[in-house]
């Protein structure tokens, strides 16, 4: 956690305490950084992403640079991350989730900013786990349903054959009707 301008103030152990257990619980590192501004790029978003690479960041790593003097946020994720951090819309509902305590009536909540990215976080890990969890007893049901339907078949064919055979054996052994 970086800042320079001190934004955090007092919050700042609460923010390390929501930094910790947001990688506890979805394993995604997490990176702020307050700065007055974005060093005059011409792309933040380029330029975060540099300064996060630059870091040499372990795997699922996301950085939430905000600078102060011009309003902006940017959303930065490590090239080394799951498919799902790196997905767009998720992108997009992180910055969204910072941004919107910036743009309350009266001050900036900066404190508010960190934690609702990072309660962001943990609302996408958890709503991708039920989908998860729900995929994987959809697909268990489907099979449970699948080899009740081959045992039955299985049962009904085995059942008709042993039924032939038993009428064939009838037939065999039966003498002519005399007349």
């Amino acid at each position: 956690m970086t800042d320079t301008q001190n934004l955090l103030g007092s919050q700042s152990a609460k923010i390390s305490d929501e930094i910790a257990s947001t990688q506890q619980q979805t394993g995604v590192h997490v990176r702020l950084l307050f700065l007055a501004d974005f060093n005059d790029a011409k792309d933040p978003d380029r330029w975060v992403a540099d300064v996060l690479e630059s870091t040499q960041p372990k795997a699922n790593t996301v950085m939430l640079a905000v600078a102060s003097n011009d309003g902006r946020l940017v959303v930065a994720v490590s090239k080394n991350s799951d498919r799902w951090l790196q997905e767009q819309k998720n992108v997009d509902a992180l910055s969204q989730a910072a941004l919107q305590p910036l743009q309350n009536s009266g001050s900036p909540d900066w404190a508010g900013c960190a934690i609702g990215f990072m309660e962001k976080i943990k609302s996408i890990h958890h709503d991708r786990q039920v989908i998860r969890r729900t995929v994987v007893i959809v697909l268990c049901v489907l099979l449970l349903v699948l080899a009740c339907v081959v045992s039955c078949l299985v049962f009904v064919h085995h059942s008709r054959k042993n039924s032939h055979a038993r009428h064939g054996r009838v037939r065999r052994g039966r003498a002519p009707a005399s007349r």
